[in-house]
């Protein structure tokens, strides 16, 4: 998602300045980290995650490495990559100028925390900029009703509660960066469609990549929320999942992320 924001939105980093001494990247950003700090060789950029983000994962991606920037494939000596979890305490010694978060809707228990944990490691007038999916995920019109994308939707957010996390939490970022000290908070919303269903080159690629995306990657983000919240059993799931993934390739649904 990270490469598709950049290459047909226009959103990528709000801070592609010289002046930068450090920055943080929160969760499976390795594409954005890097080319941050290919074009930016004066700046140490830190990807923080909870699980392995080395360049052999490039294989895992939903497209071909081809279609990646040159300065996407390889990882330049001022990036480093660590393993963390960022809801604990953080000990980093240098204060940051700016830290990036996305993709984070499903990663925390407590959102509060992590962002405190920034508002904290940042130096004075520092900046935190985050990108996310409101979840659930949306329909543009009655065309969602009664299928089983829509089910999927609701179990997501169900059996993320029943383990403790809050997966409509992206809605409440700016009042939460509020309550911890932020100010001069802006805050941008868009929507982005899932499929090619939406009038518009500009759209219809952007769904189509959505939807690549997402089919990649619904399994990894259903099967621990469905067994262990909702007590489902894995074949249970794998069978749900194949009507959902009927319904992502069907243009007459017409599905959205709110970002």
């Amino acid at each position: 998602m990270s490469w598709m924001l950049r290459r047909e939105l226009g959103i990528g980093l709000s801070l592609l300045v010289g002046n930068l001494v450090l920055s943080m990247f929160l969760c499976a950003i390795l594409l954005t980290a890097s080319c941050l700090a290919n074009a930016y060789p004066s700046v140490n950029v830190l990807g923080i995650d909870i699980s392995r983000m080395q360049p052999e994962r490039f294989a895992l991606l939903p497209f071909k490495i081809s279609d990646l920037t040159r300065s996407a494939r390889s990882i330049p000596s001022n990036c480093h990559f660590y393993i963390k979890d960022a809801e604990d305490e953080w000990n980093f010694a240098t204060p940051f100028d700016y830290i990036h978060g996305r993709a984070l809707a499903s990663c925390f228990h407590s959102h509060k925390t992590v962002f405190e944990h920034a508002f904290k490691a940042l130096r004075p007038g520092g900046y935190f900029e985050l990108q996310d999916c409101i979840l659930p995920l949306r329909f543009f019109d009655s065309t969602g009703e009664g299928t089983a994308l829509e089910t999927w939707a609701q179990r997501l957010n169900t059996g993320a509660a029943a383990l403790g996390k809050d997966f409509g939490s992206v809605a409440k970022y700016k009042t939460i960066l509020e309550e911890i000290g932020f100010i001069e908070i802006v805050e941008l919303q868009f929507q982005l469609p899932i499929g090619i269903w939406a009038a518009g080159k500009k759209m219809k690629t952007l769904g189509e990549l959505m939807r690549k995306d997402l089919l990649h990657g619904i399994e990894g983000m259903s099967m621990a929320v469905q067994t262990r919240g909702l007590g489902l059993n894995p074949e249970e799931v794998k069978s749900h999942l194949a009507e959902v993934k009927k319904d992502l390739l069907n243009d007459k649904v017409h599905a959205y992320f709110q970002m």
